[in-house]
C-alpha cells in the first residue's frame, strides 16, 4: 500500500515545482517589463569642452530604471574629468589616434549591459522629460 502514495507525491512534488518556477517567471517578466537597463554610448573625439554637458543630460533624465553610460574617446585625450560620475554606472573607454564614430560604438556596444543601446553625439544635450 505504501509503494502506490510514491508516484503521488512524486507527481505532487513535480506540479510544485513547476508551479513555483511559472511564479518567478512571471515576476521576473513584470520587473524586465517595468523598467529595463539603458546604456547610452557617447563616442567622442576632441570633446572635452561638451562632454560632460552630456553626460548629466543623460543622468538627469526622469527614469527610474537603471541609466548606464559609456564614453568611448579617441583623439586628444587630455582635459577629460569624469570624477564626479565615479558613483554613477559609467565607464570611459580609450581609443588610440582618430577612431571613426561607428567603430567607436562597436566596440562600446561591445560592454553595454543594457536591455536598449542608446547613441549619443558627444555634443548633444537631452532635454529633461517630464
Amino acid at each position: 500500500m505504501n509503494i502506490l502514495f510514491i508516484p503521488f507525491y512524486a507527481s505532487l512534488v513535480l506540479v510544485s515545482i513547476i508551479w513555483l518556477l511559472a511564479l518567478l517567471d512571471a515576476k521576473t517578466k513584470r520587473a524586465w517589463n517595468k523598467f529595463p537597463k539603458v546604456s547610452f554610448i557617447i563616442p567622442a573625439y576632441n570633446s572635452q569642452v561638451t562632454i560632460n554637458e552630456t553626460i548629466d543630460s543623460v543622468f538627469e533624465q526622469e527614469y527610474e530604471g537603471k541609466i548606464e553610460v559609456i564614453v568611448f574617446a579617441s583623439g586628444n585625450l587630455e582635459g577629460y574629468n569624469f570624477e564626479k560620475y565615479k558613483n554613477k554606472s559609467f565607464r570611459f573607454l580609450k581609443g588610440k589616434g582618430k577612431i571613426e564614430k561607428a567603430i567607436a560604438v562597436n566596440r562600446a556596444s561591445k560592454k553595454a549591459k543594457g536591455n536598449f543601446l542608446f547613441i549619443v553625439d558627444s555634443d548633444t544635450t537631452l532635454k529633461k522629460t517630464h
